[in-house]
């Protein structure tokens, strides 16, 4: 009992000597002195083409600077769109005195085939005649090791062409810009006239963060169209005629495009925007000035099994007013509507306004083994080994023509036309490439009857690279 009382009596006392001192302020513990690793040492391998400055500019950092991993990881992604590189890593070694990166890379092939393929036509100055034209380009995608794009393409045979451009990249900002020029020399396929095209372009531009760019542009053209005509006389030889009809136009360009694709060949998924808007009213010779607003949209999606693709391409074109007999808008053929000739739409009236939808259901047919390339791949690791395969794919185009605005999806159009296109297609794919030979074979409506029926006979179209 008494040990009880005298332990009650120890803790009031405590109790009353704490309440009894003074409070004083209570200060914050001292910060605890961390000093910041910084990059000790960038060290690439794997370059062979690229620059090391141009690397170490797209990847953000360099020696020096304070280490950071969400800025080591973003500066690796960026690094993996440029899509010049099949494979990126970055090591990073931590040390007492810093931090060593270590940025591997393997070199995509950049000098690639651009625009390889060819065309035939069944038709030359308004007769059934066959010719056809051979396309040959090359496309350098990292040009002088600085992202630059140097393109040349070359068109033999009776459609003669020259065209080259090249996009430059200011690395250290958003902006790029592009010049380019091509000359065109061809045969109409429905008038006996010889054609002419001259464009020269000047495109400046800017990334808009990271999936979408602006550009403004400058577009001079001169087109040309000899006309020729001969008139019969009784007992006299065919006397020619020629009429000579010409203009020089000034167009100026606003541009956007958005590009969420999950991959820019062959995607399965996301989705691409292209919008355009163009005027001659800087200069239009010797028609009238107008406006014109383009869009092209690419949605992806897979299919009902695995592997399956389902893509789908909308594409407009309106104009506020006519463009002149040289800026007629001529539709059919690949690229635009399958199962009709070339430029079969637009020549029953001058075309203004179009509206396109195409839709493809794209499926693997056969893989085959790998060709081994042993000669090529002491010059890149990339050309190791060469991989292709067989897809198919159903198609569906649609598409609307018209002269005005107003008449383009009118149920009583006068001067409106319209087709649909059915049928199969093939496709070789080479991924390492990120090319594709194409050949499809579509029935298209016939445009020209009231009824609802199909031409009986197919045309058949070759090109290279799928449109979308």
């Amino acid at each position: 009992m008494h040990s009880r009382i005298l332990s009650q009596v120890s803790v009031a006392i405590i109790l009353l000597s704490v309440l009894s001192l003074p409070f004083a302020q209570q200060t914050p513990p001292a910060p605890l002195s961390i000093n910041p690793l910084k990059i000790k040492k960038l060290e690439i391998y794997g370059i062979k083409k690229t620059k090391k400055e141009v690397i170490k500019t797209l990847f953000g950092l360099d020696t020096g600077a304070q280490y950071d991993s969400l800025l080591v990881a973003n500066g690796e992604i960026k690094l993996e769109r440029t899509n010049l590189f099949s494979k990126v890593d970055v090591l990073t070694l931590k040390k007492a005195d810093g931090v060593d990166l270590y940025i591997i890379v393997e070199e995509k092939f950049y000098l690639v085939p651009y625009d390889v393929g060819g065309q035939y036509f069944l038709q030359k100055y308004g007769k059934e005649e066959f010719w056809w034209r051979l396309r040959l380009g090359m496309e350098f995608s990292n040009f002088r090791g600085r992202m630059e794009t140097l393109r040349a393409s070359f068109i033999f045979w009776d459609w003669r062409s020259l065209a080259l451009s090249w996009q430059k990249p200011l690395l250290s900002t958003p902006y790029y810009f592009t010049i380019g020029a091509s000359v065109d020399y061809y045969p109409d396929e429905i008038d006996w006239s010889d054609n002419t095209t001259i464009v020269g372009r000047f495109i400046a531009g800017r990334k808009v963060a990271s999936r979408s760019r602006v550009a403004l542009g400058l577009v001079p053209i001169y087109r040309n169209e000899l006309h020729s005509s001969g008139i019969q006389q009784t007992d006299k030889p065919l006397i020619i005629e020629k009429d000579t009809l010409n203009n020089y136009e000034l167009f100026s360009t606003l541009g956007w495009s958005s590009d969420f694709r999950k991959s820019t060949f062959d995607p399965s998924g996301g989705w691409y925007l292209y919008t355009d808007l163009k005027s001659n009213v800087l200069y239009s010779g010797k028609y009238n000035p107008y406006f014109q607003f383009s869009s092209d949209l690419r949605l992806y999606h897979h299919g009902i099994f695995k592997d399956n693709k389902i893509a789908c391409r909308i594409a407009t074109v309106f104009r506020n007013t006519d463009g002149g007999p040289l800026n007629n808008l001529q539709y059919g053929g690949e690229g635009t509507i399958r199962g009709y000739l070339h430029r079969q739409f637009g020549q029953q009236f001058e075309v203004n306004n179009s509206f396109l939808l195409s839709m493809e259901y794209r499926f693997p047919i056969y893989e085959f083994p790998p060709i081994e390339l042993p000669f090529l791949a002491a010059y890149n690791k990339a050309l190791a080994s060469l991989q292709y395969r067989i897809d198919g794919a159903v198609i569906f185009d649609y598409g609307r023509f018209s002269k005005e605005f107003k008449d383009l999806f009118a149920l009583d159009a006068k001067k409106m036309e319209s087709g649909i296109g059915i049928g199969l297609g093939l496709r070789v794919m080479l991924p390492l490439f990120e090319k594709s030979v194409c050949a499809d074979l579509v029935w298209g409506e016939n445009p020209y009857t009231e009824t609802f029926d199909f031409y009986r006979k197919p045309i058949f179209h070759v090109y290279l690279d799928m449109f979308y």
